[in-house]
């Protein structure tokens, strides 16, 4: 039998909601007894509301493998069953309508519903790129605003942004996201006015189901922007199953030059290369000099400075101390917002190694936000670190479905699975995330550290080198290619990697855990421990992952227990 298509959400009509997915018939919310073919032939009408399904399309549908069914006495009886389960009758109907012979329709009116969207990139229509960043944060505007309403789905940032400037049929977009519905736009900025066009689609049918057009002078767009949002929110809330709470309308409005630095900054903290993070810090300084109660650009300046040292790019005593003042700032101004409450956990996990501090803060955030994609993924790797592994995998895995195009967080639940000794789904996970942009070095970095916990050395070293590549020889990466030579047995190699970064450290900053893992890898046990200790001294984030193959020589030492109490490893 050929079922009908599945729709990926429930379709009402009156009293009444099919959830094609799951073969399901609900009456106000509860459940109706409807046996399959009647269900399917109901289906098959509802593709097609207000159209013609004829008697040969619904036996194709529904009782095409049925070779031996007497096809009109099991329609007949399906259409008898569905009235009867909707209260229709064929004399007077209210659902579904016969046409004598030739077949039957569906006249009800039919509403879609959401309970997932995607804001697609606006386009910038103004003819000048340096306004780019505007039309991006109009997109992170609806983006934030959205996830705030409790039972919808909100794609994250890093999913939708691979869309920008392609132009693939909307359908196939919201199937590649896994989505009901997609909003979409432009923006145009002419002098000092800006005008906003947006517009909501339900994806299944292509169908538009509420467009609208703004125009504001500039120094009003702080405003508009919550309008526009708003607006977009109050639409999708009224189709949403269940009804979700609606999002608060936070904090106060800004002035229009605090907005603009705001939105710049965060533009730049998107790209997150070393320059551009500097950059973005800059602009969350200058927004909060101008407006001294921003609590956004506060927890702006904190991403910044966190991100600075997750990337290793300055000593940690240089950066997450400012991180905390910032954030700490923005939530005496603000505790409602996900994004401080986010910052703060990244502070205690990879700066204070304060596991339960960080797992309340990731809590916390996850209630104000649950389609903060990237909260889910850190709190999987507390979880890991806490060898909470099946926790962790459930984490990631909410994560990707949130952003199912980000390469960071599909790479990162090969790291989970890692970390859960999982190797072949590790292999594959990371492989996978590799397609969805295989220039990013961070996709082959995690797949080189999948073989080796595999015992993989070789497909490591190679996936290292892949890495090492493509990143243009950045850290970690090059670090991490002379620790996969001293794991292939390559020590002449390894050990010109330790002199390259010991050279390379006169010029900028260095991990001394990257020192570390390669001694330890190449049996160097002492100068491994001795980096540790720097290490430990600075506070390096990835002293964490002491769990990991590459230091499996030193858990005999009597030095290594000691350590990772001193960190609180479990």
């Amino acid at each position: 039998m050929e079922k009908a298509r599945r729709a990926s959400s429930p379709i009402r009509f009156g009293i009444f909601e099919a959830d094609l997915a799951s073969g399901e018939l609900r009456k106000h919310g509860e459940k109706i007894k409807l046996q399959d073919q009647p269900f399917q032939v109901l289906a098959a009408l509802l593709e097609r509301p207000g159209e013609l399904v004829t008697r040969d399309e619904l036996q194709q549908k529904v009782w095409a493998s049925d070779t031996f069914v007497d096809f009109e006495r099991g329609l007949n009886k399906a259409i008898n069953r569905l009235r009867e389960a909707l209260g229709d009758s064929a004399e007077n109907p209210a659902f579904i309508e016969t046409l004598p012979r030739r077949g039957y329709r569906f006249i009800a009116q039919v509403e879609a519903s959401i309970r997932s969207i995607a804001v697609l990139p606006l386009d910038n229509l103004s003819g000048d790129a340096n306004l780019e960043y505007w039309a991006d944060g109009m997109s992170d505007e609806l983006i934030n605003h959205l996830a705030k309403i409790t039972g919808l789905k909100v794609i994250s940032r890093t999913s939708i942004m691979g869309f920008k400037r392609r132009r693939e049929p909307l359908p196939d977009i919201a199937r590649q996201l896994s989505v009901d519905a997609l909003i979409e736009g432009s923006v145009m900025i002419s002098g000092q006015r800006a005008r906003i066009r947006v517009q909501l689609i339900h994806a299944a049918s292509d169908s538009h189901l509420w467009a609208e057009s703004y125009d504001c002078e500039l120094s009003d767009a702080p405003r508009l922007h919550v309008r526009v949002a708003q607006d977009i929110a109050h639409h999708v809330r009224s189709r949403l199953i269940p009804k979700g709470r609606a999002p608060s309308p936070g904090g106060h409005l800004v002035s229009a030059t605090a907005y603009e630095a705001y939105l710049k900054g965060r533009f730049f903290w998107n790209k997150r290369t070393e320059a551009d993070l500097i950059k973005s810090a800059e602009y969350f300084k200058q927004a909060v000099s101008l407006e001294s109660t921003y609590s956004l650009a506060y927890c702006g300046l904190a991403d910044s400075y966190i991100m600075m040292g997750v990337f290793a790019l300055y000593p940690p005593h240089d950066v997450y101390p400012q991180a905390r003042i910032a954030v700490e700032r923005a939530l005496e101004l603000d505790r409602n917002l996900a994004e401080p409450h986010a910052a703060l956990a990244m502070i205690r996990l990879q700066y204070d190694w304060d596991w339960t501090g960080a797992e309340q803060e990731f809590q916390k955030a996850i209630e104000l936000n649950p389609n903060y994609s990237v909260v889910h993924q850190w709190y999987a790797y507390l979880l890991a670190v806490l060898g909470r592994h099946e926790e962790a995998l459930a984490e990631v895995q909410r994560a990707r479905e949130i952003d199912p195009l980000s390469l960071p967080i599909n790479a990162f639940v090969g790291f989970i699975h890692m970390k859960s000794r999982h190797c072949s789904e590790a292999i594959d996970a990371c492989r996978k995330a590799i397609e969805l942009d295989p220039p990013n070095p961070f996709g082959h970095w995690m797949l080189a550290r999948a073989f080796d916990a595999c015992d993989q050395f070789h497909e490591a070293l190679v996936e290292s080198e892949n890495a090492a590549t493509v990143s243009g020889g950045s850290l970690p990466y090059v670090a991490h290619l002379g620790y996969a030579h001293a794991r292939n047995g390559d020590r002449a190699k390894a050990e010109q990697a330790l002199s390259d970064l010991m050279e390379l450290s006169g010029q900028k900053y260095v991990s001394p855990y990257d020192f570390a893992v390669i001694h330890a890898a190449v049996g160097n046990n002492d100068e491994a421990f001795k980096w540790l200790e720097k290490a430990y001294e600075q506070r390096t984030s990835r002293l964490t992952e002491l769990a990991d193959p590459g230091f499996k020589a030193l858990r005999a030492d009597p030095r290594f227990q000691p350590l990772r109490r001193c960190i609180g490893l479990p």
